[in-house]
């Protein structure tokens, strides 16, 4: 990536595999056998509906800048069960670097807020790989982005703002809604 303005919708660069039993680990993925099985995601959202097992995602970027560039990658998944970052090839064994899930209160969420974000860090002139496991109990879609982190927080916000304006009128109206009944 070069300099990233606001966002980038990572759609185009994605490339993910559906691992059917949910049992293959990071190293398994990773590993030759299974390079071939990664779908590229084209310009669509990938959409996998009830999406039995784990789904496997691929992501390379590239820093072609002098300086190291800190971003957010943004799943806005808000119901996946599971989410597991892994950052470069994962040796067998190998922790992810990043580990949430449904279950996990948002306060120990790496980002906190309504989806599952993550901070990276890309060093100069680097190109670094990721791989994301994701299960769900729900539909399974992948819409993921890249953010600057002052542009993630800000858009964060202005959700919160809209929700809560959203909210304060459905409170309003039932509360009208309440008197004109009695």
């Amino acid at each position: 990536t070069g300099a990233l303005d606001q966002q980038l919708v990572l759609t185009p660069y994605l490339a993910y595999f559906h691992d059917r039993t949910g049992q293959l680990t990071a190293a398994e993925v990773a590993s030759a056998p299974y390079a071939g099985r990664f779908v590229t995601a084209g310009d669509s959202i990938p959409n996998l509906g009830l999406a039995d097992g784990a789904v496997w995602v691929r992501l390379t970027l590239a820093n072609s800048q002098q300086v190291t560039q800190a971003l957010v990658l943004d799943l806005d998944l808000p119901l996946a069960s599971q989410v597991d970052l892994y950052v470069g090839t994962p040796l067998s064994g190998a922790a992810p670097a990043f580990a949430t899930d449904l279950a996990q209160p948002y306060a120990t969420r790496p980002i906190q807020g309504r989806g599952f974000a993550f901070p990276l860090q890309l060093e100069p002139g680097a190109t670094t790989t990721y791989l994301m496991r994701v299960t769900a109990s729900f539909p399974l879609r992948l819409p993921m982005t890249l953010w600057r982190p002052d542009a993630y927080r800000a858009s964060d916000v202005q959700e919160v703002i809209w929700w809560g304006i959203v909210l304060g009128m459905l409170i309003v109206m039932s509360g009208y809604n309440l008197l004109v009944f009695l």
